[in-house]
């Protein structure tokens, strides 16, 4: 690293060290020593601040994913004053190498299996908070995620989608033993009424079945998902764009979950595309699994001829947990 970037790096640990000496807590995760399969060691490093985001402000967020990802009981986190201590070492040598030398010196140093690292950055009117995952076994890169926020302070309210985009790819790549024997499995009929269309030791995402009649807008599928009460829960929401992926895959190509044979295509929560003239968000055709993206906010005769017969469909989805 030259100097001017070793500078701005140790000055972005140093505030990456005084968020979590405010916590003042353990950051090993507590649901551990309870659980029967091996949790991967994770060491998560400061996020960087990119253009138009302060170093403050990436080290707040870095804190709160550390905390969401925490909460998630699926990872063992070392904590994060251990990471900086470790990083700031580093930084105070002469160090010609690689980033990804860096890496392994930290993951040899702390004993871990994976590193996160992150980034935030403005695009636009928005920023784009993007994270990747370091596999010691490799080593490499594998697998990365990212959400788009209209603000900072979003960034507080809206991390679980990014955690359950990390999950999806640590549970992608293999970390886990043979989980045990829970209760539900893919196709199952879920405690919110709903069918199993991710099921991962102990963790489960269940969908509810088509909630308004084809060809609603996006506004009319998030406020129906939102309002839904499946089971008597109140957790219901849109699905991401990922999790629609995981419905046609583990759902609709298995024949389960009472999908349409036609031409259906559901709408998710994630933005694909925002300018001061509309907004475009993510769709999964159930026909075949392809991706497009429709307005926001339109009526169907204002779409061209050709896409009025796919008819735009809305199912809501939960999270839920079995100890």
């Amino acid at each position: 690293m030259n100097k001017t970037t070793k500078r701005a790096f140790t000055f972005a640990l140093l505030l990456f060290l005084l968020f979590a000496a405010c916590t003042g807590k353990k950051n090993t995760n507590p649901q551990k020593e309870s659980s029967d399969a091996p949790q991967p060691v994770v060491a998560v490093i400061p996020f960087q601040a990119v253009s138009g985001v302060t170093n403050t402000e990436a080290g707040a967020i870095t804190q709160m994913f550390f905390d969401s990802l925490n909460n998630t009981g699926k990872v063992t986190l070392i904590d994060r004053r251990e990471v900086g201590r470790v990083m700031l070492e580093q930084a105070s040598r002469a160090n010609d190498g690689s980033y990804e030398d860096a890496l392994m010196e930290l993951v040899n140093e702390l004993g871990v299996e994976w590193v996160i690292s992150g980034s935030i950055e403005t695009i636009g009117k928005n920023f784009l908070l993007s994270v990747s995952f370091y596999d010691s076994e490799k080593p490499e890169f594998t697998g990365a995620a990212n959400i788009r926020l209209s603000s900072i302070e979003e960034g507080f309210e809206q991390m679980e989608p990014l955690i359950l985009q990390c999950i999806d790819i640590l549970l992608r790549t293999g970390f886990a033993t043979e989980p045990r024997e829970w209760k539900y499995k893919i196709g199952d009929k879920g405690p919110g009424g709903g069918t199993v269309f991710f099921a991962y030791d102990g963790y489960y995402r269940e969908c509810s079945g088509d909630i308004l009649p084809y060809g609603c807008t996006w506004d009319e599928a998030e406020a129906a998902s939102r309002d839904y009460r499946g089971g008597g829960f109140t957790d219901w929401r849109l699905p991401m764009l990922v999790e629609l992926r995981q419905m046609y895959k583990n759902l609709k190509k298995n024949n389960l979950g009472d999908f349409d044979d036609g031409l259906v295509i559901y709408w998710s929560s994630t933005e694909i595309y925002s300018d001061n003239r509309h907004t475009e968000m993510g769709t999964v055709y159930f026909y075949n699994g392809s991706e497009t993206v429709f307005p926001r906010r339109h009526q169907l005769r204002d779409l061209p001829v050709v896409l009025r017969d796919y008819p735009l469909a809305v199912r809501a989805v939960r999270v839920f947990y079995e100890e």
